[in-house]
């Protein structure tokens, strides 16, 4: 009697089961279905067997770079021809430590007529490559090679992975299956597996920095001195190295994301691949410095876009750590975005992308209030010791305000409000007697409460978690230029900006570097100083050490503040995989 095989498939990432019925004697195909990083013999077919996994075996986009095949960033070729080099652009294995392991088991009864044929079903735009091992060597499988009886009697070795990842389940969700179809004179059998596209998965501030980048200086005198810094803290705090990034582009953060895609090794191990995620903005050159970091198990993808638009930055991107609220679960974080208003929303296309991994489903803050519209500006996730291991900081104008009253309470109202020598010399007295800065600075802080009700409500996290960072915002005047960069590579005129006009008054804090569990990166302050201490500063130790988290203040006021940013919009990070995320 032939085996068979029967599959039901249900929406989104849900549950696939495998019903398999017949005499056992026939084609058996296995892989690592249960996701504990091994392919053995229980999990194949068997009279009456039933087995349930969400989604089957796991495959990797294979799209590291291997050797020196691929141009980089200085070529002329576009963005499309960089990202479509990589291991698995051609027919060969050139990584076959991530291929995802299948196996044909042996038929031992299969007589010399006996013949194979592997099908991939479900990949409707070719985007698996299948290889089968003879010794150490992996041998692409066009579509219809056969396999012979000699190989069927001792077991076939396959290697699977794919071509590109998942970017809208609307054209593929990344879900397909291998099937081994066997014929022996006038017999037959087939055995099919179920497999899918290992999601990429988009980093948060609970996993450790493994790796700082920085742009070149570019002769820029402050922005070298800024680099050396940033390096010296770096080393202070674990030795986290720093690489620069092979463009001039002030804006590190705003020109990619970081993430990864992984499954199951051997021995509980896990393989993965790092993903650089190009922000949604192709005319703005610097982006082209993501291909440059491709090597062995870095890859880079783009996620789509049309011409230039403030509010698609990655500064407007970020991830809340992994939780469970309501009956929803995120192992990995969910994602974040601003919207800056009516013609100011967030590109549509990478929106798709990040929803089509089914993992992190993106949620909307209203960011329309702020002059550059980058949620990075006021909300932070940071690593705390509660049930949950994180927690939400926001920066807050009511607190900043409440400084600035304490120094003039004390006598100090002469002060200047920022000890910067390029900033206005205004006292702290002068700022609290502006009624349009007070007002400002209501409204900016009624704004925050807005979104950090809806991380609220999203997360569960309490009021009482939420670590306060003080901050002041003030109005930025757009018929004053220079003051809120433009895209280096892209013309202002005609380009979509937010609604809103609020930039930091000071140093903004809660835009910087949670490097890890206990060290953070923040900017330095220049807030009034009154015996010999900045407050603000102070302050600012004060907030992070309520988490255990100790501060390392890095200048970046004509780097980057001055210019509508702080180190977090002009650096950005690498960070470790933590725990495997199909495990709870």
């Amino acid at each position: 009697m032939a085996a068979s095989v029967a599959v039901a498939v249900t929406g989104g990432m849900g549950t696939i089961i495998l019903a398999f019925r017949g005499s056992g004697d026939g084609v058996r195909i296995v892989a690592d279905v249960d996701r504990d990083g091994s392919v053995d013999d229980h999990h194949a077919p068997q009279s009456g067997r039933t087995v349930a996994t969400h989604g089957g075996a796991l495959v990797l986009p294979n799209i590291g770079v291997t050797g020196g095949r691929c141009p980089d960033s200085r070529r002329v070729v576009s963005g499309n021809e960089l990202e479509g080099c990589h291991d698995a652009s051609d027919d060969i294995a050139h990584a076959p430590q991530n291929l995802a392991p299948v196996k044909i088991l042996p038929l031992a009864r299969a007589s010399g007529q006996a013949r194979a044929a592997v099908t991939v079903h479900g990949d409707p735009m070719g985007r698996i490559r299948l290889f089968r091992r003879t010794g150490q060597a992996w041998t692409y499988l066009k579509p219809g090679a056969r396999i012979g009886a000699e190989d069927l009697r001792s077991g076939v070795e396959l290697g699977v992975d794919a071509r590109d990842i998942v970017r809208d389940r609307a054209v593929w969700d990344g879900r397909f299956t291998v099937e081994a179809q066997v014929t022996d004179g006038d017999r037959s059998s087939s055995s099919s597996v179920p497999m899918t596209v290992a999601p990429l998965i988009l980093h948060n501030h609970t996993e450790r920095v493994s790796t700082l980048l920085v742009p070149r200086s570019a002769g820029r005198d402050d922005h070298q001195r800024f680099v050396r810094d940033l390096r010296a803290a770096a080393a202070r705090t674990g030795g986290v190295p720093v690489r620069t990034l092979s463009t001039d582009d002030n804006w590190a953060q705003d020109i990619v994301e970081f993430g990864y895609v992984s499954m199951p090794g051997p021995g509980g191990t896990t393989r993965s691949i790092e993903i650089a995620v190009r922000s949604p903005r192709p005319t703005r050159a610097g982006g082209r410095a993501v291909f440059d970091l491709r090597g062995p198990g870095f890859g880079a993808v783009q996620s789509g876009g049309k011409g230039y638009h403030q509010v698609n930055f990655f500064g407007n991107l970020e991830v809340i750590p992994p939780h469970e609220h309501r009956g929803r679960s995120f192992p990995v974080g969910r994602i974040i975005y601003g919207d800056g208003g009516p013609g100011a929303g967030f590109d549509r296309q990478a929106l798709t992308l990040f929803t089509a991994q089914g993992l992190q489903e993106p949620l909307k803050l209203d960011t329309s209030w702020l002059a550059v519209a980058h949620v990075d500006e006021f909300v932070q996730f940071l690593p705390a010791d509660n049930p949950r291991g994180w927690t939400i900081a926001v920066a807050d104008p009511r607190a900043g305000v409440d400084l600035l009253r304490a120094v003039n309470d004390s006598g100090h109202g002469r002060v200047r409000a920022s000890s910067h020598r390029h900033a206005p010399a205004t006292t702290v007295g002068r700022l609290l007697a502006n009624r349009r800065f007070l007002d400002g600075n209501t409204e900016v802080a009624a704004a925050i409460d807005r979104n950090l009700k809806i991380l609220m409500d999203e997360t569960g996290v309490r009021r009482n978690e939420v670590i306060a960072v003080p901050a002041l915002f003030h109005k930025f005047d757009r018929t004053r230029p220079g003051k809120v960069p433009p895209d280096q590579d892209a013309p202002v005129t005609g380009a979509l900006k937010p609604q809103g006009s609020f930039v930091a008054y000071l140093p903004d804090a809660v835009n910087g570097i949670v490097l890890d569990r206990r060290r953070y990166l923040a900017p330095r302050q220049w807030g009034p100083v009154v015996g010999g201490r900045d407050v603000f500063q102070d302050a600012i130790e004060r907030a992070y050490r309520k988490v255990g988290m100790e501060v390392d203040h890095i200048d970046d006021y004509t780097t980057h503040h001055s210019m509508g940013g702080e180190i977090h919009c002009g650096t950005n990070a690498v960070r470790t995989v933590t725990k495997p995320w199909w495990r709870k």
